[in-house]
């Protein structure tokens, strides 16, 4: 069973009530990003800054891409920190994530996860982008990878990413609550310095992108969790603003799914909760698997009392791209 986490009439081409209800308050919010963006100073940085960043709400393939570039930038011999402003964290910062201490209540799940995963690159979280960028140069980084923050009018960056779910596009085209957009499309694209374009796309998202200058096409592909018997079969549970892209992605790596379970996006697990998937997988007789992001907001003792296996996701770029052409192009040449 899928359940969305996130409104069915944001999708492409939904109808129905909320979304006449709903459009005057996407234009205040509209309006309302517009008047913050005319009356902020944009601080630019001593150091090059690199924005990975989206136009929807959730699920765009951002931290993927950004261990993508770090790991990169760490190959081409940079000293390179992520600075995230911490979502669903209690921290307001700036605060350098230690992993063997920071909980996901503490500095929130995708900062803490992008930190476990690049274990040599230091990950700073802050509720004030630029303290954030700023503790992350003086901590020693000569490039700063800012995770989210597209639409920040507070910093501004060296080049902006932005990135795309082509499976999901731009959802029905209308702004927050209406949709899924955080502000017009063509004001993102002419801002991008580069567009990350992952997985196959609708017609319209491709019209929509002619004539970028720097479009990237990516594939995301789920890995499977490492040491599952691949004969046996699972039960999928996530958190996330489109958990069915997870699911998915675990039925096209070739495993077998009994069941899954959605829940919100960032949604703080309860026993209650593992006991309800745990017993789902023990009454299927299969392996329980959530995704690295939902993993990490798990507390140990709900680690060890049930057995969670990880999966995680690999960002394959098309050629010509490659990671550090990406950062050649963007910041060091630039």
């Amino acid at each position: 069973m899928v359940k969305r986490t996130q409104p069915e009439f944001w999708a492409a081409g939904a109808t129905g009530p909320w979304l006449t209800l709903l459009r005057p308050v996407a234009c205040l919010y509209q309006l309302g990003a517009g008047l913050r963006s005319r009356f902020s100073t944009a601080v630019r940085f001593e150091k090059p800054v690199l924005c990975i960043g989206n136009v929807t709400l959730g699920g765009g393939g951002k931290t993927p891409l950004t261990l993508l570039l770090s790991a990169a930038a760490r190959e081409l011999g940079l000293a390179v920190a992520i600075a995230s402003k911490g979502y669903g964290g209690a921290l307001v910062g700036p605060h350098r994530i230690d992993p063997a201490r920071d909980t996901a209540r503490d500095v929130g799940d995708e900062a803490l996860m992008m930190a476990c995963a690049a274990s040599d690159v230091p990950v700073y979280i802050a509720k004030d982008r630029r303290a954030g960028i700023q503790a992350a140069i003086t901590g020693g980084a000569d490039l700063v990878l800012m995770d989210d923050g597209f639409q920040n009018p507070t910093v501004a960056p060296s080049a902006a990413i932005l990135v795309i779910d082509g499976g999901f596009g731009f959802g029905n085209g209308l702004t927050v609550p209406a949709g899924p957009l955080r502000g017009p499309v063509a004001e993102a694209l002419r801002r991008a310095d580069a567009v990350i374009l992952i997985g196959e796309a609708a017609p319209a998202v491709l019209s929509a992108l002619d004539g970028t200058s720097r479009l990237i096409r990516a594939e995301a592909e789920t890995l499977p969790p490492p040491g599952l018997d691949r004969d046996r079969p699972i039960v999928a549970f996530a958190g996330l603003a489109r958990p069915e892209k997870f699911f998915d992605g675990l039925t096209n790596a070739g495993l077998a799914l009994r069941e899954t379970r959605a829940f919100p996006d960032h949604h703080p697990y309860s026993d209650a909760d593992l006991d309800g998937v745990a017993d789902l997988a023990a009454q299927a007789d299969s392996a329980l698997v959530t995704t690295e992001k939902d993993y990490i907001r798990l507390s140990e003792a709900q680690r060890s009392r049930i057995d969670v296996l990880a999966a995680g996701y690999r960002l394959t770029l098309s050629p010509p791209w490659t990671a550090w052409r990406i950062l050649e192009e963007l910041v060091l040449n630039g």
